[in-house]
């Protein structure tokens, strides 16, 4: 019996070994041959590991598919990993570890958890001093704030991570930086930056497929479809386009009068789109039928689009990341403004006792000064002792409430950028309605006007010409923006009822034009009752007139 249990110690200790071989090796080629790494890794029997060895197998084998291109949306690998490093105490594998969930978490897009979760990778690079993983971790931060839409964000990290990537001389990762910041420029419609961009990453990878996709984009934006179709033809097909490539395609193929089958293509891209490629889809649809002179298949694909761009503007309405950030941004400033507080009543109570001491000191002074000269010279040492103490003292107070200002004119600059991208978002849930009631009106006008498209178009905008909407409206802009309309309507009683109407439609970014549509009054009466609105709010509540700014500006 002895001698089996010992026959399997050695067995278990030899296949130990030779697993541990194994993933040396893979480790070994995993930057030079990722493919014959994955080769290895996929061999080993993950059954027969366990502890330090089957973490390390978990996190070499996530790390392989990575490398190989192969877009992990499932986390059981990764946990392996994670959870036995994250006990280990091993900071660099537990940052790899974290890396790879993060990347993970990306493809399936819970952008929340993967940020959360980078930022604490990012918190442990900088304490470690690790530039290679601070660089890495600011790049996927960077992308989780783009497919966020938070653009500032993204600006921002993918400038310090390129940073990082040239001080470290790693030319995949700063052409993969500059990648991403061809896609920011495409977002903000800067075809020219994100051309710039583009030339910038073919200078240290030419052969990444987004490369070529981005520049096609740009030159489409440019007007260059000649060029767009010689790039597609080039590079992208050397490839697998992706679905948002080859929608755009369609868009050259048709600029250039190749129009042979152009619907039967869209068709077949919607119907294995996802819903990120489903908005470019839909925006190229609407173009080329527009172009063409199809009004109701332009409409067909103007539907699709608002209801995707819908939905996407209730996400990011909902996104946690935004609430989160006004919340610290309001504790942040609530606790600057109590600490300011604080130090002012101290500055008061020192300067209180500074003058007892004063007064107390000339009482001793007068006192002792019959009695004898020294004592008195020793009492006026003391009294200017006193006062250069609450000089310096002061001058202390003095600095830290000009240092408490800045940071409070800091903060409140950071309150009004939030609002200023909250009201970014609350207007965007309403643009739908200035975009449909133009095409409404100008598709009345057109000689070429569908009866059936514009039938669909008001039975749409129906619902918007109703007393419910703008009623609705009127809590939406309330819950929105501190009550505003309510406060208006106590505060400036002279404003009526159908003035707090049109106010609350202009709130929502809405033309005079289409506001007249609304409410079936001509677009004068609009222009009137808005130059009444702002006189008697000039008059009677200057304050909320300054809230509204950016209707009366």
């Amino acid at each position: 019996m002895l001698i089996m249990c010992v026959a399997v110690m050695l067995l278990c200790g030899c296949n130990h070994s030779r697993i541990s071989k194994e993933l040396d090796r893979a480790e070994a080629v995993m930057e030079s041959h990722p493919d014959s790494a994955l080769n290895i890794l996929q061999l080993i029997d993950a059954s027969d590991i366990s502890g330090e060895t089957r973490a390390r197998h978990a996190l070499l084998l996530s790390q392989a598919y990575d490398k190989n291109y192969i877009d992990l949306t499932s986390d059981s690998l990764i946990s392996i990993a994670t959870s036995y490093y994250n006990r280990s105490g091993n900071t660099r594998l537990k940052m790899m570890a974290s890396y790879y969930y993060v990347a993970i978490l990306m493809n399936r897009r819970d952008f929340d958890k993967a940020l959360s979760i980078a930022f604490d990778v990012e918190k442990l690079a900088e304490e470690s001093g690790d530039i290679d993983f601070l660089a890495r971790i600011r790049n996927q931060i960077a992308r989780a704030y783009l497919f966020s839409f938070n653009q500032e964000g993204a600006k921002d990290y993918l400038e310090k991570s390129l940073e990082l990537t040239r001080s470290l001389n790693k030319p995949e990762w700063t052409g993969n930086v500059f990648i991403n910041l061809a896609n920011w420029a495409l977002y903000h419609k800067d075809h020219s930056l994100a051309i710039e961009y583009v030339d910038s990453a073919k200078n240290y990878i030419a052969t990444d497929p987004d490369i070529a996709e981005y520049e096609m984009m740009a030159r489409i934006g440019l007007a260059d479809y000649d060029k767009a179709d010689s790039i597609y033809c080039n590079h992208i097909a050397l490839n697998t386009p992706s679905t948002q490539a080859r929608a755009y395609n369609l868009l050259t193929r048709f600029q250039l009068g190749r129009q042979t089958a152009i619907s039967d293509s869209l068709t077949a891209l919607m119907a294995e789109a996802s819903h990120f490629d489903s908005i470019d889809i839909a925006y190229v649809g609407a173009h080329i039928s527009r172009l063409d002179g199809n009004y109701e298949r332009a409409w067909f694909y103007t539907d699709l689009l608002l209801q995707e761009c819908s939905s996407v503007i209730t996400d990011i309405s909902n996104h946690s990341l935004y609430r989160i950030q006004l919340e610290h941004d309001k504790l942040t400033y609530a606790t600057a403004e109590r600490n300011l507080q604080n130090r002012l009543r101290i500055s008061i109570f020192a300067g209180l006792l500074a003058s007892l001491i004063i007064m107390f000191g000339i009482i001793y002074f007068r006192m002792v000064r019959k009695r004898h000269e020294e004592q008195v010279a020793r009492a006026k040492d003391d009294i200017l002792l006193v006062l250069s103490e609450y000089s310096d003292m002061r001058a202390n107070l003095k600095r830290e409430i000009d240092n408490q200002k800045q940071e409070v004119a800091t903060l409140t600059r950071q309150i009004q950028a939030g609002h200023l991208a909250a009201r970014q978002l609350f207007t965007a849930k309403y643009a739908w309605i200035e975009e449909l009631g133009n095409l409404m009106i100008d598709t009345e006008s057109s000689k070429l006007s569908s009866e059936k498209a514009l039938q669909k178009i008001k039975q749409r905008l129906d619902s918007v010409k109703t007393k419910k909407f703008t009623s609705n409206l009127i809590d939406v802009v309330n819950s929105h923006c501190n009550n505003i309309i309510d406060r208006v309507a106590r505060e400036c009683p002279a404003i009526s009822d159908s003035e707090q109407t049109i106010l609350a439609l202009l709130y929502a970014d809405l033309s005079p034009r289409i506001i007249s549509f609304i409410l079936n009054i001509k677009p004068q009466s609009i222009y009137n009752a808005k130059s009444s609105i702002k006189h008697k709010l000039e008059k009677h509540a200057p304050a909320l007139l300054h809230e509204l700014k950016h209707i009366f500006p």
